[in-house]
């Protein structure tokens, strides 16, 4: 990154928080950065990443729009840009550093080195289940394959659940402790939370849809570990908002089994124009 750029802090969940209190719903964060953003006028530049042309140079070309003497633009307000892993991976050094989280917020211990961490997001009725009912047949298929402990499915390995606070007592969360005796993990918010994924050292099984558990995977690879991550979907054909990471193996599922491991990622059609 040019020295030059004055860029503006990151905003977190903390630094937004009201003086009446707030619960740090994900609503909420997106409402006042709106609006902060908004208020900034001619000094933010906005765009969706659908709106913007995939070239080689496109990152370069919108960070030119800082350093141009003749700009007013400060601030990039990049709506849903990281679907672009190509986009971001000469930048996953500056983004990580951007990212980084205050070791005061990281509460929940980190998982152990060999841990198997699932990430279960329970999406809210009106977005539809982009997990497409998965059961925990799928979870089973993946660890066994990948666990390499012969006849014992997880050996001697920690298996984690991280949910939501709500998610801790639906069936699939109930299930996967049942069948794994896995510990679950909600993190004292979704900082914590973030913390906890970003620092997972052994496999890592993220939710279909959940752009949440894609940053702690690639935030996770970026702090140096040996995370091997897993990426169930029910299709190939533009899956909601998912990345094509070439280190990542994803996984086509049924609702209860893996039809399809380590499907190339260059398979997968995703939403980028």
């Amino acid at each position: 990154v040019n020295p030059k750029i004055d860029l503006y802090r990151a905003l977190t969940y903390n630094s937004l928080e009201p003086k009446d209190g707030w619960n740090n719903t994900d609503d909420r964060a997106n409402k006042v950065t709106s609006g902060w953003v908004e208020s900034l006028g001619e000094k933010a530049f906005t765009i969706n990443h659908m709106e913007y042309p995939l070239q080689d140079d496109s990152v370069d070309r919108l960070v030119s729009k800082l350093t141009d003497p003749s700009s007013p633009v400060q601030v990039l307000n990049l709506r849903a840009f990281f679907i672009h892993h190509d986009w971001m991976a000469d930048w996953m050094d500056p983004i990580s550093d951007w990212l980084h989280i205050d070791p005061s917020c990281c509460v929940t211990p980190p998982p152990s080195d060999n841990a198997i961490v699932i990430h279960v997001r329970d999406f809210s009725p009106d977005e539809g289940d982009k997990n497409n009912h998965l059961e925990v047949g799928v979870y089973r298929d993946i660890i066994h394959r990948y666990s390499n402990n012969n006849n014992n499915v997880t050996g001697d390995r920690e298996i984690i659940v991280v949910c939501q606070p709500k998610s801790t007592k639906s069936e699939l969360v109930q299930a996967l402790v049942e069948e794994f005796g896995a510990e679950v993990r909600t993190g004292t918010d979704s900082i914590d939370a973030m913390c906890f994924l970003s620092r997972t050292r052994g496999m890592l099984i993220l939710s279909t849809s959940s752009s949440f558990s894609e940053m702690g995977a690639l935030l996770a690879e970026q702090n140096g570990g040996d995370v091997e991550v897993h990426y169930p979907t029910h299709t190939l054909d533009k899956p909601a908002c998912t990345m094509k990471v070439p280190s990542w193996k994803y996984h086509l599922v049924e609702q209860s089994r893996v039809i399809d491991f380590d499907v190339d990622h260059e398979r997968l059609k995703v939403v980028q124009s």
